[in-house]
C-alpha cells in the first residue's frame, strides 16, 4: 500500500474519492498533515483517525456519511480551523457552527489540496 511509508513532512493531502479504502488508519504516517480531503469517502463513517491528526487546521469531507456526534469531537483538536462538509444540512451545519464556534464551518466550497493520482 502506497500509505505505508511515513512521511512526516508531507502538510496536504487529498485522497478524496478514493475508494479502496476503508480505514484512515494510515494517517498516523503523515502526523504533520495541515490540510485533509476526504470528499467522496463513502466507507468512512468516523473521525477518530483525523482526530490523531494534532497540526490539522483544515478538514474538507463532502458526501461523506460521517455522523454529526463525530464532527463535534473536531472540538477538541485546537488546530482546527475549518471544515468543510458539504454533506450536511442546514440545521447540523448551524449546531456546528454554534458548537464549534472558533472553527469556520462550509467558508471553503472548493479544496485547495492538489489531488494525487496514482494507478494500484
Amino acid at each position: 500500500m502506497i500509505f505505508s511509508v511515513t512521511n512526516s513532512k508531507l502538510k496536504s493531502l487529498n485522497i478524496s474519492g478514493w475508494q479502496q479504502t476503508k480505514s484512515l488508519s494510515f494517517l498516523q504516517n503523515f502526523g504533520c498533515l495541515k490540510e485533509l480531503d476526504i470528499s467522496d469517502l463513502p466507507f468512512i463513517k468516523t473521525l477518530v483517525d483525523v482526530l490523531k491528526l494534532t497540526h490539522l487546521n483544515h478538514l474538507f469531507c463532502s458526501r461523506t456519511y460521517i455522523p454529526i456526534e463525530e464532527y463535534v469531537d473536531l472540538g477538541f483538536l485546537s488546530s482546527i480551523k475549518s471544515v468543510n462538509s458539504f454533506a450536511l444540512d442546514e440545521a447540523s451545519v448551524a449546531f456546528l457552527r454554534t458548537t464549534l464556534s472558533h472553527v469556520e464551518i462550509n467558508c471553503h466550497p472548493i479544496s485547495r489540496i492538489a489531488q494525487f493520482e496514482c494507478s494500484v
